[in-house]
Formats: structure tokens, C-alpha cells, sequence
């Protein structure tokens, strides 16, 4: 039940996100395009609360793909799937609405930027969000957020293994991984290298990003 709800508040949230970028990335496209002093009906803003919906929706398999042990390039397929899908489903519904002029080429290229710029930035906010969540979750059951800040007993505080025992070790460490049954079945393909830039991430809590 925890999960499900967890699952619901995700969506909407990226729902409310989603209506929020588009009103203000729709608004600039139209100040800049349209002119100022458009007019709007209501059905405007049904449309885009409408799609809105329906894009949260459809964000449920990536919410639900974090438990699938994903490979990162399957990562990568699942999320460009889902923007290519998003991004012709708004061109269509765009063009039909007369939302753009399709000789245009300017005003094209600007309804495209426009949906990309939703996209990226949903997907910013959301790491954010999730980012600061795993933080938070952190500080309040008191657990260190890296290696060099565990102390006694695995509390936060000046940590047990200095800098330059680490240094000496992660190496060899990182070695001993690879030689772990467990390593065989990670999603990602891993060597020695590899694995000491993630001690060493875990190490300073820094960004995996390789």
C-alpha cells in the first residue's frame, strides 16, 4: 500500500510539474510568436491540463523501472522512448490546434525548443526532488552520507578512515570487488577502474556521473 501511494504522489507531482512548465514555456512561445496581447480561451487550458495528465500517466513505467534493474543504456532507451513519444503527440496535437504554423520554420523550431526545455527540466526538478529526498532520509535516521564521514558505530562524525589510508587501499579494494560473486551480476558492465570511481564517489558523496 506505502509503494502504491508513493507511486500516486509521483505522478501527481510530476503532473503539477509538467502543467507548470508548459503554461510557462507556452506562455513565452505565444508572447514571442502570437504577441502579447493574445487572447486564450478556456478549452487552452483544459488542453494542456489534459496532456498534462496523460504525460504523468505515462510516466509510470520510468517511476516503476527504478525497481527493474535497469541497465543504464536501457535507462537511456526507456526515457528517449518516452520523450520521442511526448514529442510527437504534442507536435500533432499542436498543429491541429493551430498552435503553430508549420511553414514557419522559426516558429517550428521555437514550439520544438519549447518541448524540450519541459522535458529536460521536469527531469531536472525531479532528480532534484529525489536527490533531496535520499539526503533528507539520510539525515533523519542519522546515517553518514559517505565513507570519510562514518564514525563509531556508523554514526555521522569524523570518520574512522582517513584520507590518506583510503588513498593507499582503494585500489586494492576496488580490486577485491571485481573478485565478489555479486559483481558478476550487476546490470552494468564493470572493471577495476570503474569500480574505484565509485569507491571514490562513495568516498566524498560525489555525483556518480560516468
Amino acid at each position: 500500500m506505502k509503494m502504491e501511494k508513493n507511486l500516486f504522489m509521483s505522478v501527481v507531482n510530476m503532473i503539477s510539474v509538467i502543467s507548470t512548465l508548459i503554461f510557462l514555456m507556452s506562455g513565452m512561445f505565444i508572447a514571442i510568436f502570437w504577441g502579447p496581447k493574445t487572447v486564450l480561451g478556456l478549452s487552452y487550458i483544459f488542453v494542456i491540463i489534459g496532456m498534462s495528465v496523460v504525460y504523468g500517466i505515462l510516466y509510470i513505467p520510468i517511476l516503476l523501472s527504478e525497481n527493474w534493474n535497469l541497465s543504464k543504456w536501457g535507462s537511456v532507451a526507456m526515457n528517449a522512448t518516452y520523450f520521442l513519444l511526448i514529442n510527437v503527440s504534442v507536435v500533432v496535437v499542436g498543429f491541429h490546434l493551430d498552435w503553430f504554423d508549420a511553414g514557419n520554420l522559426r516558429m517550428l523550431v521555437g514550439f520544438e525548443v519549447c518541448i524540450i526545455l519541459v522535458y529536460v527540466l521536469a527531469s531536472v526538478i525531479r532528480w532534484i526532488s529525489d536527490f533531496n529526498t535520499a539526503s533528507k532520509m539520510n539525515d533523519d535516521l542519522n546515517i553518514p552520507h559517505c565513507i570519510k564521514d562514518y564514525a563509531a558505530n556508523g554514526l555521522p562524525g569524523e570518520g574512522m578512515v582517513k584520507a590518506d589510508e583510503f588513498e593507499a587501499k582503494a585500489a586494492q579494494i576496488a580490486e577485491n570487488a571485481m573478485g565478489d560473486a555479486c559483481t558478476g551480476c550487476n546490470p552494468r558492465t564493470m572493471d577495476a577502474k570503474l569500480m574505484e570511481k565509485v569507491l571514490r564517489c562513495c568516498w566524498d558523496d560525489s555525483e556518480v556521473d560516468f
